[in-house]
């Protein structure tokens, strides 16, 4: 409960979404807005209907040719071209005012293709010719087989907002036509042909790309190669490079837009470039389960980095103590510790002098048992303790051991 009875105004909002992420045998409860951006099929609802304005195609080995428009379909065991029927009007009002397709779990579709530039084959059956102007997003998933995306795909979907591909292991390059020059965001994961050839992306040209997302590699040593990205991006997300080894500080260095970097589950990387970071505007840094790169977090030097504001550290079994003094830089507005499970303390020293912090988040610390002697920053008027079962029972209002230690917080979500 919050307390003291107040409305939340410091707090997320109550109907937030919960979902379940397994990492390396811990379970953790996230809401939406507080997790790293992965993304996956485990984390798509595709059981309910679709919408009006969104279309489903999943879990569906033959494809229906009146679920995609303006594409053709090509697969093995697609129907005939002769047992196609014209779409209705319903049908082509539907599709023309839908803004969401999914394609997942198809493991017989072999290629989205353009029918006003490729030609027939006996593979391949016809997708009636449907207009789709309002498209905003794109997800395919799980399409074993699928080797190209449609030609010409930036006047075919010229509004579309997000591509998301995602375990499609054959699918070797994006279309020589290129993507949609307005595409602002693009998630890459697990589809290690199309990875190995990111050096010929021509992610450059996408001048309005600010979200950049990719992850479950195996091959990628070093991430990211100078002049991959845009200097439009914003957001960039590396999840899963189980051998990513360092960041490109030539790469990084091009990232002069750059407000948000999340690092999940990169187990053999150790450092973070000493120059890359210089000129971007980084805001926002979230550091989970990277064990290499965590133990090795004084060499971090955090404290150059002018625009820091939010910092967020997640899993890791070997951190006692945290966070070490001058570790973190005195712009930090936002710090949130997460399953941290040998954790024992919060270092007093490494937190006053967050002079700025407003909002503090401990969750899932189950070894963290007090707070420091000394009271937290004056600054703090938000603090979220969950998960932490001896903490929060210490933290109770005016019961509490440690509550005269938090008392002059506003807001308290314990």
């Amino acid at each position: 409960m919050y307390f003291p009875a107040t409305t939340n105004q410091g707090g997320e909002s109550s109907d937030l979404k919960s979902f379940i992420y397994q990492s390396e045998n811990i379970s953790h409860t996230l809401t939406e807005l507080e997790q790293p951006e992965l993304v996956g099929p485990e984390h798509t609802d595709t059981t309910t209907e679709p919408t009006t304005n969104e279309l489903a195609l999943c879990d569906h080995p033959n494809i229906v040719e009146s679920n995609v428009p303006q594409l053709q379909l090509s697969s093995l065991d697609a129907p005939s071209p002769h047992e196609s029927s014209p779409p209705n009007e319903s049908q082509e009002s539907l599709q023309s005012s839908s803004e969401i397709l999914r394609i997942w779990d198809s493991p017989h579709l072999e290629s989205l293709v353009d029918l006003n530039t490729s030609s027939l084959s006996p593979s391949s059956f016809h997708i009636q010719s449907l207009s789709f102007p309002n498209l905003s997003e794109l997800c395919v998933g799980h399409c074993s087989k699928l080797k190209w995306l449609p030609q010409g795909m930036h006047y075919l979907l010229p509004s579309l907002k997000s591509l998301s591909i995602e375990d499609c292991p054959e699918l070797e390059s994006f279309p020589e036509g290129a993507l949609p020059s307005k595409l602002p965001s693009l998630n890459v994961q697990n589809c290690n042909k199309l990875i190995d050839s990111r050096k010929h992306w021509g992610l450059q040209s996408l001048l309005s790309l600010s979200k950049f997302r990719i992850g479950y590699n195996e091959d990628v040593e070093s991430f990211p190669e100078e002049m991959l990205l845009p200097s439009t991006l914003t957001s960039l997300t590396l999840s899963c490079l189980e051998n990513m080894k360092y960041l490109d500080s030539k790469g990084v260095q091009h990232l002069t837009s750059l407000a948000k970097l999340t690092i999940c589950s990169c187990p053999k990387l150790e450092s973070l470039p000493e120059e890359g970071f210089a000129a971007s505007k980084l805001q926002s840094l979230v550091i989970w389960g990277c064990h290499s790169l965590i133990a090795r977090r004084m060499q971090w030097d955090l404290c150059k980095l002018p625009s820091l504001s939010r910092f967020r550290i997640v899993y890791c079994d070997d951190v006692e103590s945290f966070p070490e003094e001058t570790l973190l830089p005195s712009t930090l507005t936002s710090l949130e510790i997460w399953s941290l499970e040998k954790l024992k303390s919060l270092n007093y020293k490494g937190l006053q002098h967050l002079t700025s912090l407003a909002r503090l988040k401990i969750r899932f610390c189950r070894n963290l048992h007090s707070m420091p002697e000394e009271k937290l920053p004056s600054s703090l008027t938000y603090l979220d303790i969950c998960g932490c079962p001896v903490l929060e029972k210490r933290c109770e209002k005016e019961k509490g051991e440690d509550w005269p230690k938090i008392s002059h917080i506003p807001y308290i979500n314990n």
